[in-house]
């Protein structure tokens, strides 16, 4: 990927890894063992990808979503149909946003999920707004999972 700052990695499976950037506005799915390399493009804007993780229960099969963090938007990522969705629109006023972005299941199956993350952070006072969105495992398979 010449030229391309690269600020995420994760390897999802042996071989296969989802990629985020900082001066580009997609994300890329590598798969090794078939020499493959999708470029996912969003329909709304993306850059400075700052977090890239697997959702709780992740699999590559039955439950393929990552949520990734960047700039404009925490997005929700099929692996699988190679679609990106908006989960939350975000726009922040620091040019390259710290890691502000946790998940938390919450309940014992694990199929509750909230999103923390940080907006409007401000260095020069150190001021910054915890926001938080909940969602569901079924939710995401039944409005996204197979199209």
């Amino acid at each position: 990927m010449p030229s391309q700052w690269i600020t995420q990695i994760h390897e999802y499976a042996p071989n296969k890894y989802l990629i985020g950037k900082r001066n580009d506005t997609t994300y890329v799915v590598i798969n090794r063992e078939l020499n493959q390399t999708r470029i996912l493009k969003p329909e709304h804007r993306t850059e400075k990808c700052t977090y890239i993780r697997p959702l709780p229960g992740f699999d590559e099969i039955k439950f393929p979503y990552f949520l990734a963090r960047n700039r404009a938007t925490i997005d929700l990522i099929n692996i699988t149909t190679m679609k990106v969705y908006p989960l939350v629109k975000s726009l922040l006023k620091q040019i390259f946003p710290f890691e502000s972005t946790s998940v938390v299941t919450t309940n014992p199956e694990g199929t509750q999920f909230k999103v923390f993350y940080i907006e409007n952070h401000d260095a020069t006072t150190d001021s910054m707004e915890l926001r938080s969105v909940g969602f569901n495992s079924l939710f995401i398979i039944d409005k996204l999972g197979r199209d």
